[in-house]
């Protein structure tokens, strides 16, 4: 298996991961590549798929590795735009990157484990299409908790800083009609856009948040805890 990605991508997919997790999960098979981590409860948190015709070498077979993600996040910072990632059936994985004209390349000890398939079946009762620039917005403008009030056609975001108060209305966003109001964290929101994506997708149900973005042949999703 050989990946080729931004490195700040992979940043933002683990910082959002390191809030209630220290394990990646690596599913690498003739489909593409997938990235999972799930907290001390075993709940799913963050699912990636990056597609084969992302990966500059195919997998042949399939193979799953574990990564401690902090030591991961750790080699990450001090890589190039864009990192390699290598593995085969041993229990090393290589990263190759390019910083200030020099090559680098890292070695992980990676663990590995059962494959699986990661597949997520849940259905949302309530479906919103947000721009990727007003998400920005959103998370800019938030104090520590974003309220996501969404009534009929129209979803609000309401948020209370220590200094200031933001309201950001949004309406003919609603895909899937269903009122909720829930509250999560402002961090997580923030952590969601990447460089390339045009639209965020918010699927929402009570108790439940999940927020998918796709470009490029990458798609991710973050299921966040609501307060």
């Amino acid at each position: 298996m050989k990946i080729t990605v931004p490195s700040k991508f992979l940043l933002t997919f683990i910082r959002s991961a390191m809030v209630s997790c220290q394990c990646l999960y690596i599913n690498a098979s003739t489909e593409g590549v997938h990235l999972k981590s799930v907290d001390s409860t075993g709940t799913l948190t963050c699912l990636c798929f990056i597609a084969k015709e992302m990966l500059s070498h195919h997998c042949r077979g399939r193979i799953s590795f574990e990564l401690d993600l902090r030591t991961l996040y750790t080699m990450l910072e001090v890589c190039g735009p864009t990192v390699t990632i290598s593995g085969s059936i041993t229990n090393t994985m290589m990263l190759h990157t390019h910083n200030d004209g020099n090559s680098c390349e890292y070695a992980l000890q990676a663990h590995n484990i059962p494959h699986c398939e990661f597949n997520e079946q849940t259905v949302y009762d309530c479906i919103v299409h947000i721009p990727a620039r007003t998400m920005i917005c959103i998370s800019k403008s938030a104090g520590k908790v974003v309220d996501i009030c969404c009534c009929g056609n129209t979803v609000t975001f309401t948020s209370n800083g220590h200094h200031h108060h933001s309201t950001i209305v949004l309406e003919n966003h609603v895909m899937k009609h269903f009122d909720v109001d829930l509250k999560v964290s402002a961090y997580h929101l923030s952590n969601v856009v990447n460089e390339g994506t045009k639209m965020v997708v918010l699927h929402m149900s009570d108790g439940k948040v999940c927020m998918e973005t796709g470009s490029g042949g990458i798609h991710m999703k973050y299921y966040l805890n609501t307060i």
